[in-house]
């Protein structure tokens, strides 16, 4: 039987892969000091920040993976568009840090910001367990890039 949602289209997009630095370190400070609700907030916070500029920056917010997010703009946008944005989002996630987690850590965290990696090419798109799906090879390289930088860098934030 054939349903809406079992049809594919394939999407060029810009993807933007974008990942906090020395969360894991940050989190585990937070949870020894049971200061946990704090990291919760800046990422409510830098997750209303993001949503608030979808419309002006044109972009999609389509997948949480627990400290990063994966963006998707179209193929028509400037690359200046995007990067000027991304600076603006890591300028913000510096301040959210700042804020709610910053003054309370034990322990000196050495890097703070964010790293990011881009890929732009042809996603296959779908609708699974009612929610729309990207697959395609910009998906894994941005998220493969963001990674290498993460780990091969001495200071990914900069």
């Amino acid at each position: 039987m054939t349903r809406t949602s079992d049809r594919t289209e394939v999407v060029k997009k810009i993807i933007v892969f974008f990942d906090i630095c020395s969360s894991t370190s940050i989190l585990e400070d937070l949870v020894r000091t049971e200061n946990q609700i704090l990291w919760r907030n800046l990422l409510i916070d830098l997750k209303g920040y993001v949503r608030s500029k979808q419309s002006s920056v044109g972009f999609e917010l389509y997948k949480f993976l627990g400290d990063g997010w994966i963006l998707l703009f179209g193929p028509q946008l400037e690359g200046l568009n995007i990067l000027q944005f991304l600076q603006s989002l890591s300028d913000k996630f510096v301040s959210l840090y700042k804020r709610h987690v910053g003054n309370v850590l034990t322990t000196e965290i050495p890097i703070v910001g964010l790293t990011f990696g881009m890929d732009i090419g042809s996603c296959i798109t779908f609708v699974m367990n009612e929610q729309q799906e990207y697959v395609g090879r910009p998906l894994n390289v941005a998220g493969r890039l963001q990674g290498a930088v993460g780990q091969h860098d001495s200071n990914p934030s900069e």
